[in-house]
C-alpha cells in the first residue's frame, strides 16, 4: 500500500466521523467512505477516546532507521563490489569448495 493510499484511508476515516455527526444515510457512508454505518460509529468512538491517533493508519512504520539513505547506499555498494578480505582485517579467504570440503 502506497503512502497516498494510506493517507486516503485516513481521510476516509475522518470523513466517516464527520458523516456520523451529520447523521448521514447508509448509502452516503458506503459511497464516500467505503465503511458501513456500524464501522463509522466504531471509528467515531475510537476518535472520541483517542483523538486523531484513532484515524491514523496502523500500518505505518514506527521504527527509527538505523542507517541513513546514504549509509545504506554505501553498504550496498561495498557488499556488491568487494570481498570480505578487502574490508575486514584478518579475514580468511573462505571459498565454497573449502566450506563444502571438496
Amino acid at each position: 500500500m502506497t503512502h497516498k493510499e494510506r493517507a486516503g484511508a485516513e481521510v476516509r476515516r475522518a470523513t466517516a466521523v464527520l458523516y456520523v455527526d451529520d447523521e448521514a444515510t447508509e448509502q452516503t457512508f458506503k459511497r464516500f467512505t467505503h465503511y458501513s454505518r456500524r464501522q463509522a460509529f466504531a471509528i467515531r468512538k475510537a476518535y472520541l477516546d483517542s483523538g486523531t491517533d484513532a484515524l491514523r493508519d496502523k500500518r505505518r512504520s514506527n521504527r527509527e532507521r538505523v542507517l541513513t539513505a546514504q549509509q545504506r547506499e554505501t553498504v550496498s555498494d561495498v557488499l556488491q563490489t568487494k570481498q570480505p578480505k578487502d574490508v575486514l582485517a584478518g579475514c580468511q579467504d573462505v571459498t565454497v569448495q573449502g566450506v563444502l570440503g571438496a
